[in-house]
């Protein structure tokens, strides 16, 4: 490590920068994670985006022991002096709170100055929020590809392979099958995970001018989720799923471990049920709440009724009665029947045997069992 902190000496801040972000992403390069932390710490005084990396390793323990705590310090201080990476963060952070998103102009006025002075960081983000807003910006899909290809322009890997997804998706750009997949293959060669992912996709549903492939489609998704990218490791376990389950269940554990929530909404259930991994209820109840937040609904009973029942943490009567409801609204007989319980015992609700026995013969009436047995 002392070697290699040598041969940064003299080289300029912002390149240091460059090189970490490299070394995290594998752009042009392997992923190293602890050189990446080496070089983001190295010139963390000097650089809030050199700060904000820093957060990045502590938050999930790449190249250094994890350290939640001391990633949350480094996130805010960054963004206090002016990383508009941390800024976006905290601002995602924020919005998921339901809370009024204390970053939002802090942001807004980051980003627009950032784009006036071409910082990469400022034009991909928004330019992402251009094309996918989520309420910081209206909808701007030209905007948002002017923005990209200037990122592209000016030299980011990144903004190759995010031109490329407003080719073939027809985002402010008519669309290009040919040329998209020619940037996917530039950006891709030069390790951008979700490029790769993308060539994927193009292989398996032959667009542009490349013939279907299951095999080549296959590999790429296989080279993607070896780079870390954790949508691309989901697509692997599932591939996996039905000839390999345990192999399945070691790309699912590093999705899951990457945030993926959809391979934490499988993974919670086999580690409720100890099916191809050792049973782990608590680690099932978090990445089960996660799941949920993020939306993924198949996993909204799970984490209703381990809340109710507290399995694998402490009993959470008005989290288990948001899911229930939201899935008796939709029609789901075991739902309803277990918020028929919850009412008749008053767990975190008022006690009311009436409006219990409605909802146990509404259940019931649907074809449930024990509702059935309940009425």
């Amino acid at each position: 490590n002392n070697l290699f902190v040598k041969t940064l000496d003299g080289m300029e801040t912002v390149a240091i920068v460059r090189k970490a972000d490299n070394y995290y992403d594998g752009i042009d390069t392997d992923i190293d994670y602890n050189k990446a932390y080496l070089c983001y710490s190295h010139v963390a005084e000097e650089s809030a985006e050199a700060m904000f990396g820093q957060a990045r390793c502590l938050e999930r323990g790449r190249g250094v022991e994890m350290d939640e705590d001391m990633a949350v310090d480094l996130y805010e201080e960054a963004a206090s002096r002016g990383s508009v990476r941390a800024m976006h963060h905290l601002y995602e952070e924020n919005k998921e709170s339901g809370d009024e998103n204390l970053w939002a102009e802090s942001l807004m006025t980051a980003l627009n100055e950032g784009v006036e002075n071409d910082n990469i960081y400022a034009l991909l983000i928004k330019a992402s929020m251009l094309i996918y807003p989520k309420g910081l910006y209206d909808e701007d899909k030209p905007e948002g590809y002017r923005l990209f290809c200037r990122a592209k322009d000016l030299g980011s890997v990144k903004a190759i392979r995010q031109v490329a997804m407003c080719l073939c998706e027809g985002y402010g750009v008519q669309k290009d099958f040919d040329r998209a997949q020619e940037l996917f293959r530039i950006a891709a060669d030069r390790g951008v995970a979700t490029a790769m992912r993308c060539l994927g996709c193009t292989f398996k549903h032959s667009l542009g001018n490349v013939s279907a492939d299951r095999k080549i489609s296959e590999q790429w998704y296989l080279k993607a989720a070896n780079h870390e990218d954790s949508q691309s490791q989901y697509i692997v376990g599932k591939l996996l799923e039905k000839n390999n389950p345990s192999n399945a269940v070691d790309w699912y554990m590093r999705a899951a471990h990457n945030g993926n929530t959809s391979a934490q909404a499988v993974m919670a259930e086999r580690l409720y049920y100890g099916r191809d991994i050792k049973k782990d209820l608590t680690l099932a109840r978090e990445w089960a709440e996660n799941a949920a937040a993020a939306g993924e609904k198949d996993v909204y009973f799970r984490v209703a009724y381990m809340c109710c029942d507290g399995i694998g943490g402490p009993k959470d009567y008005p989290k288990a009665i948001k899911y229930y409801t939201i899935l008796a609204e939709e029609g789901n007989s075991a739902a309803i029947n277990n918020l028929a319980w919850m009412t008749e015992g008053g767990k975190g609700v008022e006690k009311d045997y009436t409006k219990a026995s409605e909802m146990y013969l509404r259940a019931a009436t649907l074809g449930d069992k024990v509702a059935m047995r309940n009425i």
